[in-house]
């Protein structure tokens, strides 16, 4: 593919502070970017109270930091922002956030904001978003799924949104990877989610508390403010043995690998960057009802729950004991997946929109 010096400048705040599904994003594409289309790339992040918590980053990509600050952590890095801008000179600029001081970026350069959340989830937000974009002259936005592009379109003031899903990189989760043992053993079934309410978990371990005389052994990889009502629930549900809660985890593609089952009944997900790296990986996998599951799972490739129906939940999950028909959802899944997810497709549609930008300003 053809390579250039244009420099990117992407914006993430929290990249060494969350290990999210957003900063897991901006890291891959950072990394494909400059491998795909040879971009110079440089993120501008906050830095940590106590320690790194990054994903990342290829070493030939710089990196910027905001000093810790305990108070006005926005304000100073608007000015850091600002400052950096002049030095670094970027073609464009990729935002993920407007409202941790991008709101004060210069309004002539180029941006792509791209959008990781639904409106009904975060009103707000898309509130503020329409209140300061007219400021922009030169912005295009981006939605990680059609149910982002569609909720997002009353507040972007008739602006194009296009549609790139999230990308998974196929050499490090890809079913072909597993090593599956024919001797019976435990079904292996994993979360990978920050432990909010949101994200459904309680409603697996109390599925699971139904499913009797089945060998089965359920961890959960997160941090969060709602790890302790599932630790109590565990142990209402006398599952202490049986599920296990975690620390969020580098190691996700060597977990996922070494899973049968993953799980995920949440409700106001984007576009769920663990749900593609399941399937890439071999998982057979459970969804919640909600938007925007239907645009990844059907029959085919997984099973779609109603997971406040507890009898619903238990079924997918005991069908699932069929090693037959986790064999056929997981290679179902892991096609769908190569064809349409690879961070190669994904780069390429965010090249070409840059290239429109160059085109039409």
């Amino acid at each position: 593919m053809a390579k250039n010096k244009k420099r990117i400048v992407i914006i993430s705040p929290y990249q060494f502070i969350e290990r999210r599904g957003i900063e897991r994003f901006v890291a891959s594409l950072a990394v494909n970017l400059e491998r795909f289309y040879g971009y110079d790339l440089i993120v501008y992040s906050w830095n940590a109270k106590a320690g790194n918590r990054s994903f990342f980053i290829s070493s030939t990509i710089r990196v910027r930091k905001v000093p810790f600050c305990r108070y006005f952590q926005e304000k100073v890095a608007e000015f850091f922002y600002r400052f950096w801008l002049v030095i670094d000179r970027p073609d464009y600029i990729l935002l993920n956030f407007l409202f941790h001081g991008e709101q004060s970026l210069p309004s002539r350069l180029k941006y792509l904001y791209i959008l990781h959340y639904p409106a009904s989830l975060l009103k707000h937000r898309y509130e503020f978003i329409r209140d300061k974009i007219e400021k922009f002259k030169n912005i295009s936005f981006v939605a990680v799924s059609e149910m982002v592009k569609k909720e997002a379109v009353p507040y972007i003031n008739g602006r194009k949104i296009d549609l790139i899903h999230n990308g998974v990189d196929l050499k490090i989760f890809n079913r072909n990877n597993r090593k599956e043992s024919s001797a019976k053993r435990q079904l292996r079934i994993v979360t990978l989610a920050a432990l909010e309410e949101r994200k459904g978990i309680q409603f697996v371990i109390k599925a699971l508390a139904k499913i009797k005389g089945k060998d089965f052994v359920y961890n959960v990889y997160g941090d969060g403010l709602y790890k302790q009502n599932l630790v109590s629930l565990i142990r209402e549900m006398d599952l202490s043995n049986k599920v296990k809660i975690n620390p969020s985890t580098e190691r996700a593609a060597e977990v996922l690998t070494n899973s049968d089952i993953f799980c995920l009944l949440s409700k106001g997900e984007a576009s769920p960057l663990a749900l593609l790296e399941a399937m890439a990986a071999g998982c057979a996998v459970v969804v919640s009802q909600y938007s925007p599951f239907e645009e990844y799972v059907n029959a085919k490739r997984g099973c779609i729950v109603n997971r406040e129906d507890s009898v619903s939940v238990v079924e997918a999950i005991d069908s699932l004991f069929d090693p037959n028909k986790r064999a056929s959802l997981s290679l179902s899944g892991f096609e769908y997946v190569k064809k349409n997810f690879s961070w190669e497709k994904a780069v390429g549609q965010y090249y070409n929109i840059l290239i429109e930008q160059d085109q039409t300003i």
